[in-house]
């Protein structure tokens, strides 16, 4: 039940990545910025459209490691992760 809840988890995080990447093409496609320059292209409204695009592309990167790894978490078996980790600091001893 745990392992569902968790796989569970991890697909709410890939939507919330979709939905993040959706709204991230929408902006770029709208001019990432542009809007906030009134007449013609300045410094500024590039500027922040560049914050903008680079922040929104950190909260996709950021959901879609949150969801794989919720993913992993639930569907590989408790005793294999044991016996990995067990397995990994046998090279520390």
């Amino acid at each position: 039940m745990k392992g569902a809840l968790l796989v569970l988890g991890g697909l709410l995080w890939f939507l919330f990545a979709v939905g993040f990447g959706w709204f991230l093409l929408q902006y770029v496609h709208q001019g990432a910025g542009l809007q906030f320059a009134g007449v013609g292209i300045s410094s500024g409204g590039i500027l922040i459209g560049l914050v903008h695009v680079v922040g929104l592309s950190m909260a996709v990167l950021l959901c879609l490691v949150i969801g794989l790894g919720l993913c992993v978490h639930g569907l590989v078996p408790r005793s294999e992760r044991k016996e990995t980790r067990e397995n990994w600091l046998d090279g520390y001893e």
